[in-house]
């Protein structure tokens, strides 16, 4: 059952049906960090553009921004 799985998992891919999920914007990341320098808190920040802490300290480990 699994070897079936994977082998239609491939076949989706390959019609490009696993897209995964979007990627948050630059602009939004830039806005975060701008709020930040006006003295706002991260979590204040992050619920204020509507993307979650972890989000943003990935990008930050990922070297976008």
């Amino acid at each position: 059952m699994l070897e079936r799985q994977r082998e239609g998992i491939v076949v989706a891919k390959a019609e490009g049906k696993y897209k995964g999920r979007k990627p948050v914007s630059k602009d939004i990341l830039f806005t975060v960090q701008k709020l930040i320098k006006g003295g706002m808190s991260i979590s204040e920040a992050v619920n204020k553009v509507g993307i979650s802490r972890r989000t943003y300290y990935k990008a930050i480990e990922e070297g976008r921004i």
